[in-house]
């Protein structure tokens, strides 16, 4: 779980628990408020996923209930304050679940010395066609990912998956960042830089030896 995902579930079972007992009730709308802003970073900075929507779904129940004014809370709605603090923390908890079943898991960080780049090159010749493609006269296709020492730069994470790559359940790993940055400058001394070739047979997931993918230019390959 990462640090903000961990930060929202805590504060809605904190207000939750602070909706049911009538002494510190008051504490439920700034805690939504700080809610709110959590759940905005993490969206904007991490990436939400599949896996947060019970908890982002409670976020939005918490704060549709305290934008009712509270004396119309007590006249009107007396009997709804405990089911929607209850159904607050079940929602909370169903993700805290969910992110254990299903982790955003971190990547080991690269060993070497230089920061890590990475581009992807779609590359199409119109000469040959492709054997394998569904369509008969499909031009040959190839995707490309480069890895390479790299400059500091504050250039994007790279995705370790792109949407597209990725169905419903996996979906998650569209917004889980890898330590290699997209589109970031050649490392500008050390080279020239030594040429390695990875390539995967069939239709095995280069992922499998992402470390390596990584680990390789971060020593100046």
């Amino acid at each position: 779980m990462r640090l903000f995902e961990v930060i929202l579930i805590a504060i809605l079972l904190v207000a939750a628990v602070a909706q049911l007992t009538k002494s510190v009730a008051h504490w439920s709308r700034p805690l939504a408020v700080f809610g709110v802003l959590v759940a905005t970073w993490h969206v904007i900075h991490e990436g939400t996923h599949w896996q947060m929507f019970p908890v982002l779904a409670g976020l939005i129940l918490l704060v549709a209930w305290q934008l009712i004014p509270a004396s119309r809370r007590a006249s009107r709605y007396p009997a709804m304050r405990s089911p929607v603090a209850i159904t607050v923390a079940l929602l909370s908890i169903t993700t805290f679940g969910l992110l254990l079943i299903v982790p955003m898991f971190t990547l080991p960080k690269p060993t070497g010395t230089y920061p890590v780049g990475t581009r992807i090159i779609y590359l199409k010749d119109s000469s040959r066609m492709d054997d394998r493609a569904e369509k008969p006269g499909t031009s040959r296709e190839l995707v490309v990912q480069l890895w390479y020492p790299a400059d500091a730069s504050n250039n994007h994470l790279a995705a370790y998956q792109t949407t597209s790559e990725t169905i419903l359940a996996t979906s998650y790993r569209s917004v889980l960042w890898t330590n290699s940055r997209e589109d970031a400058p050649v490392a500008a001394q050390g080279g020239p830089f030594p040429y390695c070739c990875l390539t995967m047979p069939g239709q095995v997931d280069a992922r499998r030896i992402l470390s390596l993918q990584r680990t390789l230019p971060a020593m100046g390959m």
